[in-house]
C-alpha cells in the first residue's frame, strides 16, 4: 500500500503541477513537479511520526495548486527569474501557512472551524473540480478562449485534446466501475506505454513529440531534486513576491478550508475523532519544513488514507514506505517524467475534476434540500467566473441569509400559561385563592427559550403586545431562563413594548434575566418605568407578584356588594371546610397542651435548617413560614395548622431544607421525648394527632380534602 500511494502522489504531482509550470515555465516543468514530490515526502513523513491517523498520507491540496497556476501567467518575467521567484512565492505561501496552522492548533482554537456548513464545502469541492477540468482542457490544447477557434482543431492539437479527452473520461469510468487501488496507476502505466507505440508506430521521436506538445516539456538534465541551488536565491525579483501577497493570502486560506474539509472526511469516513488541535499543530510544521526547499504546503488526503486503512495497513510503517517511493523517485525519476505524455496527465487530471463534480454536484442533489443546492451551485459558478475567495465568500454570506431566515421562523416562546394554572408556592386565602381561580387568566405566563435577535424580536413583542389587547390581561410575566442571550435589537424592541405596557397599566415581571440584561434595558427606559419594571431572579417570587397584581386589580373592580355577595356564595363551601380544620387544630392544640411548648420567632429567623438540631416537630399556631432549597427556591409556605418537620418528633431528625419566618410568628413544639410520654399515657390522643398529621400530609398548603368536615368526636 506504501508502493501504491507513493506511485499515485506522484500521478497526481505530474498531473497537477505541469498546468503551474506551463507556458513559459515548460522548461521548468520537471523541476517543478519535484517541489510537490518533495512537499508530500515531508508530509508523508511528519503524518507518519506525529499524526494521530498512523496510515495517512499527506499532499498538496488541489484548491491551493489551481490558484497558484493562475500566478505564473502574470509574472511578467522570463528564465530563470521566472522559476525562482515562482518558486519564491510557493515557499512564501507555505510559511505563510506553517505559521497560520501552529497559531490556530497553540491556541486551541479548531472547535471553532467545525462550523462550516455542508453546501459551502461542497461548492468549494465542487467549483475545485470545475477548475480542475478546464486545467485539464487547456493543457491538453482545447481552450474555449483560444482564437482562431480553427487552431484547436489543428491534426497534432486535435489528437493530443481528443486522446486526452477519451482517456480522462475513460479513466472516470473505470474508477467508478472497479474500485481497486491499482486502478490509477495500472491505467495511467497502460496509457503512457500506449502513447508511446502510438508514437513509434508513427514514425515520430521523442523530441519531435515534445516540440509538438505530446510529451512533458522540461530538460532532464535540469534535475528533479533539488530543483535550485541557494546561488539561485539572487535571481529572485521579491517586488514581484510582494506583489502577489493578495494571492498569497487566497492561497493560505484555501489551504486553511482544505484542511478543515479534510479531517472533517478523515472522522467520517475513518469512524474515528482526530484531535484537531494536534493536526493542525503537524500541517504548521510540516509546512515550516517544506517553504525552505520551495515546495507548497501539504494537508492530510483523504481517499489514500482511508484507502490504506481499509486494506488493512492502517500503520505508521505505511506513509514511512509511501516516503521511500517518492524520495526515489526524486532521485531517479527525473528522465523518466520528460516522457510522461501529455494527454495521460491531462486526462488523470480532468477524472478527479469530473470525480468532484460527481461527488458534489450530481449526487448531492439528492440529498440536499433546493435552497442549500442552490448556495452549492452559487458558489460552484462564482468558482469558475471569478475565483476561489469571491466563490467562497458569496457562499458564506449565502448560508448565513438563510441560516438568519431559519432561524427566525423558530418560535422562541416554549408555553404562555397565566397564573390561574401555573400558581406560585405561596399560601393564598380562601377568597384569593376563588379570585385566581375565576380571574387568573389575566396575569400571563410566557416561558421563552433560545436566542432572541433581530429576525424574531419584533415579531415576539407584537404578539405579546396583541395578546394582551385582548385577553384583559392585566400583568405579564416573561420567563427568560431558557434564553441563552439577546442582542442590541430585542432590547430595543422589549424597551418600545414595556413602554406601551405602562401606558396601558399592565404590569411587566421579568424573571430569570442577568445584571447586564437589566442594565441595558434600563438604559433604553426613562427612570420612571425602569423602576416601576418589575425583575425578580426567582420564578416563584415572579408568579406571586404577578398574582398579587391580579388580586389588586380584582379588589379595586368589585367594590359592589353584589360582587362581594357572589364572591361569597363561590367560596362558602371551602370556608366551612377551612373553618372546620382550623377548629380541629385548636381542640388538638388545647389537647396537647401539656405535651407541647410555645415558642416565638421574629421576621427572617430560622425555624430549620441542614446541619442544625431539631427540637422536635413544630406546628405554626401564628404566621406564616417558607421553605426554601439549598438553591434558594421556594418549595412551599406554611400558614397556621401546618406541622413543620413531622419527622423531628420520632427522633434524630435532618432536613435538607431551609425553614424560615415570613413574619413574627410563633410554634408549638412536640419533643421526642414529648411524643413519646403522649403514647404511654393518652394513646387515643396521640392517635388523633397522627390522624391530623396524615391529613394535613395529604393536603398540602393550598388544598383542604374533605376529610377535614366535621372531624368524628372519638378521633
Amino acid at each position: 500500500m506504501g508502493g501504491v500511494s507513493g506511485t499515485t502522489l506522484v500521478v497526481f504531482a505530474v498531473s497537477v503541477g505541469t498546468p503551474i509550470f506551463d507556458g513559459p515555465l515548460a522548461p521548468f516543468g520537471v523541476a517543478g513537479v519535484g517541489l510537490l514530490i518533495f512537499a508530500s515526502l515531508v508530509g508523508c513523513c511528519f503524518t507518519a511520526l506525529f499524526s494521530g491517523n498512523p496510515s495517512a498520507t499527506a499532499r498538496a491540496p488541489l484548491p491551493s495548486l489551481v490558484v497558484l497556476a493562475g500566478v505564473a501567467p502574470g509574472l511578467s518575467l522570463i528564465g530563470d527569474s521566472l522559476f525562482m521567484t515562482m518558486v519564491a512565492i510557493i515557499a512564501t505561501s507555505a510559511l505563510a501557512t506553517g505559521i497560520c496552522f501552529l497559531v490556530i492548533g497553540r491556541l486551541r482554537a479548531t472547535s471553532l472551524l467545525r462550523f462550516v456548513p455542508y453546501s459551502v464545502s461542497g461548492g468549494f469541492l465542487a467549483g475545485t473540480g470545475g477548475v480542475a477540468c478546464l486545467l485539464a482542457l487547456r493543457m491538453m490544447g482545447l481552450e474555449f478562449g483560444a482564437w482562431p477557434m480553427s487552431r484547436v482543431f489543428e491534426p497534432t492539437t486535435a489528437i493530443a485534446w481528443a486522446s486526452g479527452l477519451l482517456f480522462g473520461v475513460g479513466l472516470f469510468v473505470a474508477l467508478r466501475r472497479w474500485r481497486n487501488a491499482l486502478m490509477l496507476p495500472g491505467c495511467a502505466l497502460i496509457g503512457v506505454l500506449l502513447c508511446h507505440l502510438a508514437l513509434y508506430g508513427l514514425g515520430v521521436s521523442a523530441e519531435d513529440a515534445r516540440q509538438a506538445g505530446f510529451l512533458m516539456s522540461g530538460s532532464a538534465t535540469n534535475g528533479m531534486w533539488p530543483s535550485f541551488h541557494a546561488s539561485d536565491l539572487s535571481d529572485v525579483v521579491w517586488s514581484s513576491v510582494l506583489a502577489n501577497a493578495p494571492g498569497i493570502l487566497v492561497v493560505v486560506f484555501l489551504n486553511f478550508l482544505s484542511m478543515v474539509l479534510y479531517l472533517g472526511g478523515l472522522e467520517l469516513g475513518s469512524g474515528r475523532e482526530l484531535n484537531w488541535d494536534g493536526e493542525f499543530i503537524v500541517a504548521g510544521a510540516t509546512a515550516l519544513a517544506v517553504a525552505p526547499g520551495g515546495g507548497p504546503a501539504s494537508c492530510l488526503t483523504v481517499l489514500q488514507s482511508l484507502r490504506n486503512q481499509m486494506f488493512g495497513a492502517h500503520t505508521r510503517l505505511t506513509p514511512l514506505f509511501t516516503a521511500v517511493v517518492l524520495g526515489l523517485v526524486l532521485a531517479y525519476g527525473s528522465a523518466v517524467i520528460g516522457l510522461i505524455p501529455t494527454p495521460v496527465v491531462g486526462g488523470i487530471l480532468l477524472c478527479t475534476g469530473l470525480s468532484l463534480l460527481n461527488d458534489w454536484v450530481v449526487r448531492t442533489r439528492r440529498r440536499l434540500p433546493a435552497t442549500e443546492f442552490g448556495i452549492l451551485l452559487a458558489i460552484f459558478v462564482t468558482i469558475l467566473g471569478f475565483g476561489y475567495l469571491e466563490g467562497v465568500g458569496i457562499g458564506m454570506l449565502a448560508a448565513i441569509v438563510l441560516f438568519v431566515f431559519r432561524l427566525s421562523r423558530l418560535d422562541p416562546v416554549i408555553s404562555r400559561t397565566s397564573v390561574r394554572e401555573h400558581r406560585s408556592k405561596r399560601s393564598r386565602s380562601i377568597p384569593d385563592r376563588a379570585v385566581l381561580n375565576e380571574e387568573g387568566g389575566r396575569g400571563v405566563v410566557y416561558k421563552l427559550r433560545g436566542y432572541v435577535f433581530f429576525g424574531t424580536a419584533h415579531s415576539l413583542f407584537s404578539r405579546l403586545e396583541k395578546d394582551l389587547r385582548a385577553s384583559r390581561s392585566v400583568c405579564v410575566l416573561a420567563d427568560l431562563h431558557q434564553v441563552s442571550g439577546v442582542d442590541f435589537s430585542a432590547i430595543r424592541s422589549m424597551s418600545v413594548f414595556v413602554r406601551k405596557a405602562h401606558a396601558a397599566g399592565w404590569q411587566v415581571i421579568i424573571s430569570g434575566s442577568g445584571d447586564q440584561f437589566v442594565r441595558r434595558l434600563e438604559e433604553h427606559l426613562p427612570p420612571v418605568i425602569s423602576g416601576w419594571l418589575i425583575f425578580e431572579p426567582d420564578v416563584d417570587r415572579a408568579l406571586e407578584r404577578c398574582e398579587d397584581a391580579v388580586l389588586e386589580t380584582c379588589r379595586a373592580q368589585r367594590q359592589e356588594e353584589e360582587s362581594r355577595r357572589a364572591l361569597l356564595e363561590r367560596v362558602a363551601d371551602e370556608m366551612v371546610v377551612q373553618l372546620d380544620r382550623q377548629e380541629y387544630f385548636e381542640r388538638i392544640l388545647e389537647e396537647l397542651h401539656d405535651w407541647i411548648e410555645l415558642r416565638g420567632y421574629v421576621t427572617g429567623a430560622t425555624l430549620s435548617e441542614p446541619g442544625k438540631p431539631l427540637p422536635g416537630m413544630q406546628l405554626l399556631v401564628a404566621g406564616q413560614a417558607s421553605v426554601f432549597d439549598s438553591a434558594g427556591g421556594r418549595l412551599r409556605q406554611y400558614s397556621v395548622g401546618d406541622p413543620v418537620d413531622v419527622g423531628a418528633a420520632f427522633g434524630a431528625f435532618q432536613t435538607d431544607v431551609v425553614t424560615v419566618a415570613d413574619g413574627p410568628c410563633r410554634v408549638a413544639v412536640l419533643t421526642p421525648g414529648a411524643r413519646k410520654l403522649l403514647e404511654e399515657e393518652d394513646a387515643a390522643l396521640a392517635l388523633k394527632l397522627y390522624r391530623y398529621l396524615i391529613r394535613s400530609a395529604v393536603a398540602g398548603s393550598a388544598l383542604v380534602p374533605p376529610a377535614f368536615r366535621r372531624p368524628a368526636e372519638d378521633g
